[in-house]
C-alpha cells in the first residue's frame, strides 16, 4: 500500500513540475489585479472579481503591499460596529460542475476577530431557488499571518433546474459577521476539487487579468468627424474585448483624466454579441470634431 506520506512526496514532485496547473478555480486568487482602483468604501466590485457587500455601513477594502511577502498583494477589509453582515465573495460560475464534489479552499490571512468561510448555490436565471449561509465554517483570529483551510462537501444537485451555464454560480464568501470593528487581510485564495490543500498555484500578472476580462475591462475610444449641423451623428466608433464576455456587457463612459473632447458627445452603444460594441458621436459643433475617452464593459455576475 502507497503512504500518504509518499502520495504527498509526489504530489509535491508534480506541482514542482507544473502538472497541476489550472486547478485553482478563484480568479485573482493573489489580489495582484485591480483594474477599477485599489480603495473602496461602497458595496461594489472592488479588486477584480471580488465583490463587497454589507447590510449597514459599507466597510472599507483596499489593495495592500507587502503584507504576507515582498512584492506580494492582499486585500484589506475594515468594519465598525454598524457594517453588519459585512463580507466578500467571489462568484465561480457554473454551479452544476460542483454537484456533489468535494472541495477545498486554502488562503493565507490575519484577522482582528473570528470570521467566517461559507457558500451560496445560485441556479442561475430561470433555475431553482437560490440557497444562502451553505457550509459555514468559523476561521479563528489571528495577529500574525496564518493558513486557513476549509473542505466541505457540495450538496448533490442532480434534482435541481439550472438556468446557462454562464448564469450559475458557486459564491465563496469571507463573512465578518459581527458587531464589534474587524480588519481581515487576505491572500492567496484558493478553491480546488478534492480534500486536500495543494501548494497555491501562482500564476503570471498577464494570465490573471485576461481571467479577469471575462467578466469586466476598460477600453479606449477614439471619434473624430467633419458635422455640416449641430445633432449630426458621426464619429461613429467601435472597441473590441481583449476578451470574450461572459454575457452582452454593460457599458459606461468614464471620464479620461487629461483626456480631451470638442464638440462630440457619446450617442448609444451597441454591443457586437461577446466582442466588442459600437458607439455614435454626436455633434454639438459644427467643423472639425474629436473626443477621446474610456469605456467599461461589466459582464459580472
Amino acid at each position: 500500500m502507497v503512504s500518504k506520506a509518499f502520495g504527498l512526496a509526489k504530489l509535491g514532485n508534480a506541482f514542482d513540475d507544473g502538472a497541476l496547473s489550472n486547478r485553482n478555480l478563484v480568479i485573482n486568487g493573489a489580489m495582484q489585479v485591480a483594474q477599477r482602483g485599489t480603495s473602496f468604501t461602497t458595496n461594489v466590485y472592488g479588486l477584480d472579481r471580488w465583490l463587497v457587500k454589507s447590510n449597514g455601513t459599507p466597510p472599507t477594502v483596499t489593495q495592500q503591499s507587502d503584507v504576507f511577502s515582498v512584492g506580494g498583494k492582499s486585500l484589506k477589509m475594515v468594519t465598525d460596529a454598524s457594517s453588519a453582515y459585512a463580507y466578500f465573495s467571489q462568484r465561480i460560475e457554473d454551479l452544476s460542475y460542483f454537484s456533489g464534489k468535494t472541495i477545498t479552499v486554502s488562503f493565507d490571512y490575519k484577522s482582528t476577530n473570528d470570521f467566517y468561510v461559507q457558500f451560496e448555490y445560485n441556479y442561475g436565471s430561470g433555475g431553482s431557488a437560490n440557497e444562502s449561509s451553505k457550509h459555514v465554517n468559523l476561521v479563528s483570529s489571528s495577529a500574525s499571518t496564518a493558513r486557513g483551510v476549509v473542505t466541505v462537501t457540495i450538496d448533490d444537485l442532480s434534482s435541481k433546474t439550472f438556468g446557462p451555464s454562464n448564469t450559475s454560480h458557486l459564491s465563496l464568501l469571507f463573512n465578518s459577521e459581527v458587531a464589534n470593528p474587524t480588519t481581515i487581510e487576505i491572500t492567496n485564495v484558493q478553491l480546488e476539487v478534492g480534500d486536500t490543500a495543494t501548494p497555491f498555484e501562482h500564476r503570471s500578472y498577464g494570465d490573471e487579468l485576461a481571467r479577469c476580462q471575462r467578466y469586466f475591462e476598460t477600453v479606449y475610444v477614439w471619434q473624430q468627424g467633419h458635422p455640416t449641423a449641430i445633432g449630426q451623428y458621426v464619429a461613429n466608433s467601435t472597441g473590441t474585448y481583449k476578451a470574450t464576455k461572459r454575457a452582452l456587457p454593460t457599458l459606461t463612459e468614464q471620464v479620461v483624466t487629461g483626456g480631451s473632447s470638442n464638440g462630440v458627445t457619446f450617442g448609444t452603444f451597441r454591443n457586437f454579441e461577446l466582442g466588442g460594441f459600437g458607439v455614435q458621436g454626436i455633434s454639438t459643433k459644427t467643423g472639425e470634431i474629436y473626443r477621446d475617452t474610456l469605456v467599461t464593459a461589466d459582464a459580472e455576475l
